[in-house]
């Protein structure tokens, strides 16, 4: 594994770029860039989903290190991003891209990942694995689960909802909806702190900041990127503070530790410019990776390999998968859903 990882590395160092001094990358948030962010954290959270498959040598124990300290924090990005796009979108097509969220993202979403559902099915029944109609409807709406775990889509699919509405109440001023969106949102945090397990609500709020950064950026930038110094000074400030409140044990505090954490990305992507195709990819592919890394997982479980043949073999698989799930989604939208 540790060539693998090697590897990786270098393939994805390639395309990196650094700003001259007392410069940053104005693009830095632009969706090419999130994009390529993203993807390294697809990759890590491929790499982590491992050791629940392969069998990990001494060599190899790192992995599993790295798993644990990092914990949930992988997908702090994509609910991160998630809220920061939406907010951007708002704030560029107005009133006629808040009509459109209940379809071109609440049910788009749904039926998207819909596929992914029912693929798990189709594989259950090939292999004999048992599964209840109960279990199959209720992970048509992500509150159970059929393959993967699906959390993530159950929270992003009410997050959507929740800012949907807020908007549309307070749509002549977003900060007050942007906040808004936070305290209906309590409620279902509740819910999920009482009945499910902490990874369904530990990095909850990090979609809400999000929202909150792509409405303050221009104030952020104006006073971070005012010359090296100050940023530089900006960044050791909430790193140390990462540092120190990631040692809490309370989920509470997990939830500033993911936001701390993103602060520290998105201050770093002033600087340092990630162009690279490969991550590009699977940044813009989130959702067929987190549907689909699974069933290679499981397939290639059921033989003899090494892990890195298995490896390389789960990631281009996932990869094929992907590009057919463009296709297929493809289809459905041009038949279905009207774009925002």
């Amino acid at each position: 594994m540790n060539y693998i990882i090697l590897l990786a590395v270098l393939v994805f160092l390639s395309g990196i770029t650094f700003s001259e001094q007392e410069q940053f990358y104005s693009d830095y948030c632009s969706p090419k860039k999130t994009n390529a962010i993203k993807g390294v954290f697809v990759f890590l959270v491929i790499l982590f989903l491992t050791e629940d498959y392969f069998t990990f040598g001494s060599n190899d124990l790192w992995v599993q290190d790295l798993s644990r300290m990092f914990k949930q924090l992988p997908v702090v990005p994509f609910l991160f991003y998630s809220g920061f796009g939406i907010m951007e979108s708002i704030q560029k097509k107005g009133f006629s891209y808040i009509k459109s969220i209940p379809l071109n993202r609440i049910v788009k979403t749904v039926v998207f990942a819909d596929l992914g559902v029912i693929s798990f099915a189709i594989y259950y029944l090939i292999f004999g694995i048992p599964f209840t109609i109960k279990q199959f409807f209720l992970s048509l709406v992500f509150w159970d689960q059929i393959g993967n775990c699906l959390w993530y889509l159950f929270v992003i699919v009410f997050l959507y909802l929740f800012t949907y509405i807020s908007f549309r109440i307070f749509s002549k001023n977003y900060y007050v909806a942007a906040i808004f969106t936070g305290v209906i949102s309590l409620p279902l945090f509740f819910v999920l702190v009482k009945i499910k397990d902490i990874f369904w609500y530990n990095t909850f709020f990090c979609y809400h900041f999000g929202l909150l950064y792509s409405l303050l950026r221009t104030k952020v930038e104006r006073f971070v990127m005012h010359n090296d110094l100050v940023y530089f000074l900006s960044l050791l400030i909430v790193f140390v503070l990462f540092s120190w409140i990631r040692t809490f044990g309370s989920f509470y505090f997990f939830t500033i530790t993911g936001c701390l954490l993103m602060m520290i990305i998105v201050g770093i992507s002033m600087k340092v410019s990630i162009d690279n195709p490969v991550l590009q990819f699977l940044g813009n592919h989130i959702l067929p990776v987190y549907l689909f890394h699974r069933i290679p997982m499981l397939v290639l479980g059921r033989f003899e390999l090494g892990n890195v043949t298995k490896f390389i073999l789960i990631v281009l698989i996932t990869c094929i998968f992907s590009l057919l799930y463009d296709f297929v989604t493809a289809w459905i939208n041009r038949k279905i859903f009207v774009r925002s």
